[in-house]
């Protein structure tokens, strides 16, 4: 049997979002949390959920971007503008974004998630479907076979998104 390797995880964000997505990762053996990051002038505390609370400014200084990776953890404020913004600047300081899929998703899709993307449980992806960079596919959401979701979007919990949508 072969191990797993354990992907080292910057979470950026540090508000609602980025809890609930720091819930998720904590019981998920593909990671281990190093930290959360924000702009310092958003730094509420020096840690959430008994894990540091970084400024992005100087991200790139403390935690290797050849070792660590990071998941983008921004509502949809502003029409997802701060989570587009924000995925932008972490890119250019040179992190690769992950996607991340949680394991109770059910995925029957060989089309390829976009980076920095977010599906999370009980969300069926059906055949064919398209979804771009940076989207977050909330908990169960059913997403429709031959549905295209662009990049950026935020789909809400519950949703439906018709096929061919």
């Amino acid at each position: 049997m072969t191990q797993q390797l354990v992907q080292e995880i910057i979470i950026v964000g540090n508000a609602i979002t980025a809890e609930v997505i720091g819930r998720y990762l904590a019981d998920d053996p593909r990671y281990n949390v190093k930290a959360f990051a924000v702009h310092q002038d958003f730094i509420k505390d020096d840690a959430l959920m008994g894990i540091p609370v970084v400024p992005i400014e100087t991200l790139d200084r403390t935690f290797s971007t050849n070792t660590h990776k990071a998941i983008m953890a921004i509502g949809y404020q502003k029409l997802s503008e701060t989570r587009r913004s924000v995925f932008k600047e972490i890119r250019a300081s040179g992190y690769d974004i992950e996607t991340y899929i949680h394991p109770d998703a059910c995925i029957y899709n060989d089309h390829q998630i976009g980076i920095g993307s977010i599906i999370l449980p009980n969300t069926v992806i059906e055949p064919h479907v398209s979804i771009g960079t940076n989207s977050v596919i909330w908990a169960n959401c059913t997403i429709g076979h031959h549905a295209k979701i662009g990049d950026n979007c935020w789909i809400a919990s519950g949703s439906v998104v018709a096929g061919q949508a």
